[in-house]
């Protein structure tokens, strides 16, 4: 006779461990795609719901291609990437994403080979890059900027490294000794002043 009772325990624990893991996932604020040796999409979060616009229905089944920004990605290689991942090697990469409303992104992609439900797999997580993008380029920007004023300052400017050389010189720091800043970085003290002089310096 068949048990109902160990039937509906064991459904009952899978509902239990679906819940979990879909509680877990769905808590990061990463994206996360689980891919098969396809290629295909099994599942996603909603994290990557929200990052694409799609619901999961539309991932299912499909390769990444469909999220591509025309022309900006080399898919090949995105496929490769992703069978060496399910092959156990793991990979890094930067991928130009399309929105559902036709807007583009770029994003870092990290894949791992993982397990899903028993089931072979990649997990790849996909972080959004505009916004570090846009930072990375201010701090670049007033990073020369700060470099211009120091470098053109009237003021004679230096500064050491732990072993007493010259880590920088502006141009007003070199130009009394004859020198251009780079005939200075690297160099000591006692490479270019006398013992006295470079010891009161150092001082």
């Amino acid at each position: 006779m068949f048990d109902i009772t160990e039937s509906k325990a064991t459904a009952k624990k899978l509902r239990l461990s679906e819940n979990t893991y879909r509680g877990i996932i769905n808590s990061l604020n990463d994206a996360i795609y689980i891919l098969n040796k396809e290629a295909c999409f099994v599942d996603v979060n909603l994290a990557a719901e929200k990052l694409y616009g799609y619901k999961k229905e539309n991932f299912i089944g499909k390769n990444p291609g469909f999220l591509s920004a025309p022309g900006l990605n080399d898919m090949d290689d995105t496929i490769k990437q992703i069978g060496s991942a399910y092959e156990g090697i793991s990979g890094r990469f930067e991928f130009w994403g399309l929105r559902k409303d036709g807007s583009i992104f770029l994003k870092e992609v990290s894949l791992s080979p993982g397990m899903w439900f028993d089931q072979k797999v990649v997990i790849a997580v996909g972080r959004e890059m505009t916004e570090r993008k846009r930072i990375e380029e201010s701090l670049k920007i007033s990073e020369e900027k700060y470099r211009m004023l120091v470098q053109y300052s009237s003021d004679p400017i230096f500064s050491f490294n732990p072993d007493e050389s010259y880590r920088f010189v502006n141009d007003a720091f070199a130009t009394p000794f004859g020198k251009k800043p780079h005939d200075i970085i690297g160099k000591t003290p006692y490479d270019i002043f006398p013992a006295e002089e470079a010891e009161k310096r150092l001082r």
